[in-house]
């Protein structure tokens, strides 16, 4: 019932604040820390990766960058950073290697600790290497 959830927050925040360990990991796990975009924007996000997939990267990098103020609005953080990343790589495949370096950088400071902020770090790694 909502009412006797709401009884528990005041203890679990003592219990945080105490420092016990136990209620933080009950804290995150909680559905509403988790936000998702909707089917929509997952939708979108798939039709773009399509895109890009068949090397029709203009058509994906405008749609990547419609999507994003929706992701962003999501709070949905790992989908925000798969679409930066395919925008970065779109970006890098049309020999856009500025803004492809600046996608990878946001991705990684934006949404560091998500598997796209790696793959975009590796990628941004190899940008580097290459400009040398």
């Amino acid at each position: 019932m909502p009412g006797e959830s709401a009884k528990l927050l005041p203890a679990l925040a003592a219990l945080v604040l105490a420092g016990c360990s136990m209620a933080r990991p009950v804290m995150m796990e909680l559905p509403h820390f988790r936000r998702q975009a909707g089917e929509a924007e997952v939708a979108a996000l798939n039709e773009a990766v399509t895109l890009a997939a068949e090397l029709r990267y203009d058509e994906a990098a405008e749609r990547l960058s419609s999507l994003l103020p929706t992701l962003r609005a999501s709070g949905d953080r790992q989908r925000l950073a798969e679409a930066m990343f395919w925008l970065g790589y779109c970006r890098e495949k049309q020999g856009r290697l500025d803004l492809a370096g600046a996608w990878y950088d946001r991705v990684t400071a934006v949404c560091p600790k998500t598997p796209a902020a790696a793959q975009a770090a590796e990628r941004r790694s190899r940008l580097t290497k290459a400009e040398k």
